[in-house]
């Protein structure tokens, strides 16, 4: 992957990241008093996910993307950074691609949403 791009995708992501988190949003928890025990999903559930996403929402099943793991919202299991490039019609255009923002949960990962256009 092109370090750029990923240099810019966190910069993109921590700064929504912070604006959601003085709106009350992401960042308001509850203290706890005893440690949180989180699994880490593997790679290929997170795949798996997209892959139902595609077949939910009729896109191209053999559509071609990049993803970056990485930990958001700070419970313990890396969420995922989805950057679609293939077909290009359908993901990308000259303006940019679509992104999937994705949370981790127990079994699978969640859309949480989905950028466009972002660039890279």
């Amino acid at each position: 992957m092109n370090s750029s791009w990923l240099g810019n995708l966190l910069i993109l992501t921590t700064t929504l990241l912070l604006a959601a988190c003085g709106h009350g949003g992401c960042c308001q928890r509850e203290a706890s008093l005893t440690p949180m025990e989180t699994a880490d999903l593997d790679d290929s559930v997170m795949r798996g996910s997209v892959t139902a996403f595609l077949q939910q929402t009729g896109a191209p099943v053999s559509s071609l993307y990049e993803f970056k793991r990485i930990d958001l919202d700070h419970d313990g299991r890396r969420d995922a950074l989805v950057l679609f490039k293939n077909p290009y019609g359908y993901w990308c255009d000259t303006h940019g691609c679509t992104m999937l923002v994705m949370r981790a949960g127990s079994d699978k990962f969640e859309l949480v949403n989905a950028i466009q256009p972002v660039f890279y």
